[in-house]
């Protein structure tokens, strides 16, 4: 018989005091064994601790505490000499990174108290650049946003609401009413739960790039529900869920929200440009799709439709997203189209599942031999006939957009011009050129296809607004600079007199390339990290003599104008008008 502690049987005990997870959670305990607490949590339920003697300390007690200290080094505490965070140490902020911002966010005063367990107060949280940031720091920064432990339920919600009208089109694999919901009492969530919040938290702020240091946020969400602090940054978010990851072992009760965890702090490690900690995510949110069973049609017999519904979605989100990020990184790929895809009719939200199953239907056209490509190998040929055969899928998927969310529509469309720029690029490499007449207009040495694809993919964002190409994050930007080092390669092995040809029969490279540092001077309210890597490539094709410095347009990211303040979105107190935009 198993010893979980949902099958042990509860009895009754004299002890007094809480047991050891709700004492160190700080909340009620019912005293049952296990308590009701420990069984919503899915936790073991122990009462180990000794509880410590009430009344006042004899003068030999604290003689032993004083020759103790004196022989043994003791690590900084966030208490002072009173015991309850007065003391001087409680103001200051212990950290190990040079950054100046983090020095403006710390603003701890020897006044406020600390509002989570002493125990974790030393704790080293690790941030994405790979340095340290002890919690004396987090705490110092999210001391004003918490409460008993966790972070306010306004903060939370407001992020939420954010990630539901930016985010939630292209990620859409929960309910938003049960998300917003469990917003109202984060005390009362398990530690799965709730760093599932943080996670998703951390994903709005990132990938939004709402961590701009010029960002400041509208009236209307500098207090209340819509309350959108500027000290509270995306790498604190992720700080949060590493620190209640630590509360339990997540291979113990593997479920869905744990697995989503592991998948949005891949999205946020990817825009943060660090892409071991995305893959390494991605993979573990793979592992825990496996283990549930989601890639098994089978698994699926027996679960409620809403619950079958939503594993389907989460697994075709991973599904497209490894398929799209193995790609960039050249990396094989794990998850095969074995189960069939979510409905679109019969879901919550027709609309969005129509876009979210075309963009099923693009990737599915990858062939994992794609992922196996060998420019090198003895069968190079046979290799280019098969990618070529996956371009004129591509090619020829063109399904009806016009009911399609502007976020989803810009997704799918840059991503089918993009896969076949990659094409392309692939098959020019193998050296050899199509003899097959019926595909010669694709010939992958053709200029004036890659070029066709380009124009394509800026037509696509010229015509949508910033918020919608925005939402994309880095991954957006990863494209559009892939597509435009694809131009500048191409045009730079041919002769000047082609180029001109070219530019006076369909569109002048050099202008589209041109269009593409505009758009990447200036993307989600900052200019790319890839822009300078881009002009150094066009430098001699372009005729530049000195370096570019694009202007930027805006002194802040669009989303504090258009997004959280703009005529498509008011203050949406209630989870209605948060979802209006996306209905």
């Amino acid at each position: 018989m198993s010893n979980s502690p949902l099958q042990q049987p509860r009895t009754r005990i004299t002890k007094t005091q809480a047991c050891d997870a709700c004492k160190r959670r700080k909340i009620k305990c019912d005293r049952e064994r296990p308590c009701d607490r420990c069984l919503e949590a899915a936790s073991i339920c122990t009462y180990n601790t000794v509880p410590l003697r009430k009344g006042p300390r004899v003068r030999t007690a604290r003689i032993l505490s004083t020759l103790r200290a004196a022989s043994t080094p003791q690590p900084h505490s966030p208490k002072g000499e009173d015991g309850q965070g007065n003391g001087s140490d409680a103001s200051t902020c212990t950290y190990t990174t040079d950054s100046p911002s983090s020095l403006d966010r710390c603003s701890y005063s020897p006044g406020n108290k600390r509002l989570y367990p002493s125990s974790m107060a030393m704790e080293e949280a690790p941030l994405p650049d790979g340095k340290t940031v002890h919690r004396s720091y987090e705490d110092a920064t999210l001391t004003h946003h918490r409460v008993r432990g966790r972070i306010a339920s306004t903060i939370l919600i407001a992020h939420i609401r954010v990630f539901l009208k930016h985010l939630f089109p292209i990620m859409p694999v929960f309910q938003p009413d049960t998300v917003l919901q469990d917003c109202n009492d984060p005390e009362s969530l398990s530690e799965q739960q709730y760093a599932f919040l943080a996670a998703m938290c951390a994903v709005a702020r990132i990938q939004l790039n709402l961590d701009y240091p010029d960002f400041t946020a509208p009236p209307q969400y500098s207090s209340g529900p819509g309350y959108l602090p500027t000290s509270m940054t995306g790498e604190l978010f992720i700080a949060e869920v590493m620190r209640m990851r630590q509360e339990f072992d997540i291979l113990d009760y593997p479920d869905c929200t744990t697995l989503l965890t592991s998948f949005f702090l891949f999205a946020a490690y990817g825009n943060l440009k660090k892409p071991q900690h995305a893959l390494f995510y991605l993979h573990q949110a793979i592992s825990f799709a496996f283990m549930l069973g989601l890639h098994d049609e089978n698994a699926y017999a027996g679960l409620p439709h809403t619950e079958a519904e939503q594993r389907r979605r989460i697994y075709w989100l991973l599904f497209i997203t490894e398929r799209a990020y193995s790609l960039q990184l050249a990396k094989p790929v794990l998850l095969s189209p074995s189960i069939r895809k979510p409905e679109v009719f019969s879901s919550s939200n027709p609309l969005v599942s129509y876009g979210f199953s075309n963009l099923i239907h693009l990737f599915e056209k990858l062939n994992p031999l794609l992922y196996k490509h060998n420019p090198t190998s003895s069968d190079s040929g046979y290799q280019e006939q098969s990618i070529m055969d996956i371009y004129n899928d591509i090619s020829a998927f063109q399904p009806s957009l016009d009911e399609v969310l502007e976020t989803q529509k810009v997704d799918i469309l840059v991503t089918r011009n993009w896969l076949r720029i990659v094409l392309l690029g692939i098959v020019a490499n193998t050296h050899n050129r199509s003899t097959d007449p019926g595909t010669a207009r694709l010939d992958p040495n053709s200029s004036s296809a890659l070029v066709s694809c380009a124009k394509s993919i800026m037509e696509t964002i010229s015509s949508a607004l910033p918020s919608s190409v925005a939402a994309h994050g880095i991954g957006m930007e990863q494209k559009l600079y892939d597509t435009a080092a694809s131009i500048v390669k191409r045009l730079s092995s041919l002769p000047s007199s082609a180029v001109e040809i070219m530019a006076g029969s369909m569109v002048n490279p050099k202008d589209l390339i041109w269009e593409y540092i505009r758009v990447l001077s200036d993307i989600r309210g900052n200019t790319s990290y890839l822009l300078p890597e881009l002009v150094q490539h066009s430098e001699s094709l372009l005729g530049l003599t000195s370096p570019l410095q694009p202007p930027i347009l805006f002194s802040a990211p669009f989303f504090g104008q258009e997004s959280l303040d703009g005529e498509n979105s008011e203050e949406e107190p209630a989870l209605s008008a948060v979802t209006q935009h996306i209905d």
